[in-house]
């Protein structure tokens, strides 16, 4: 059997032999990818799910067919896109919407099926640091502004990277201050964002409403995650629906 790093790989291997024969049997083409006649067919689907245009025959001697040579545009999403797309389908799934709520599973699995298993490990470790709370209280949800800023790519950035970020913040009491923090998780208490981040003025957890950051600089300097018991010991309220 040959080996394969993914099944994308497969599927690049499979339209390849497709693409150099005007007409393979699933035998043929099992033989020679060295998989059985069944995942055979079952590639054939996910390559028709992706765009390909692909006739096949019934059986194990059945003609598989690639209409026309002109690939389809690969799929491709950055990390950050694939975290968002992640944080959007989270948020819908905790807020139960009764029309897309059946389907949230499926296109999350959908989603995380065409990464290398270098980007799904990456993903995985980040969606682990994403974390969706109970709604917000009444009180703190009519504070919440709308924020689209330049610099939240910057918080996305140093995020994502695990870069320390510089921030301009403003309190509740409206005092601003100065921190730098490691931004660890990103909690969401609808509407409400926050960092759940370290201080290292305080050395000590600090949690951060991001509305309320009024500029931010991702630094060079990288840190490690922490351990989570160390950093939601004093928040444990933000998390009980979790």
């Amino acid at each position: 059997m040959r080996d394969f790093r993914n099944r994308q790989e497969r599927l690049d291997n499979l339209i390849a032999l497709l693409e150099n024969k005007n007409l393979s049997t699933t035998k043929e083409l099992a033989n020679s990818l060295g998989i059985s006649v069944r995942s055979i067919s079952r590639d054939i689907n996910l390559l028709r799910q992706q765009g390909y245009d692909i006739e096949a025959e019934r059986g194990t001697g059945g003609g598989v067919e690639l209409r026309g040579k002109v690939r389809s545009p690969r799929f491709f999403l950055s990390d950050e896109e694939i975290l968002n797309t992640l944080m959007a389908l989270a948020l819908t799934e905790s807020l139960s919407c009764p029309i897309l709520g059946d389907n949230i599973s499926s296109v999350k699995n959908k989603l995380t099926f065409f990464l290398n298993d270098e980007q799904r490990k990456r993903i995985n470790l980040l969606r682990q640091r994403v974390l969706v709370g109970p709604i917000a209280s009444e009180a703190v949800a009519r504070t919440v502004t709308n924020t689209r800023h330049p610099f939240l790519n910057e918080v996305s950035q140093a995020f994502i990277q695990q870069q320390k970020l510089f921030i301009s913040y403003t309190s509740d009491k409206a005092v601003e201050t100065q921190r730098r923090i490691e931004p660890q998780f990103i909690l969401l208490n609808w509407p409400a964002w926050y960092l759940l981040g370290w201080d290292n003025l305080r050395e000590a957890p600090r949690l951060f409403r991001i509305d309320r950051i009024t500029d931010a600089i991702a630094e060079k300097e990288r840190f490690r995650l922490r351990k989570t018991r160390d950093l939601i010991s004093d928040y444990g309220s933000y998390f009980d629906s979790m």
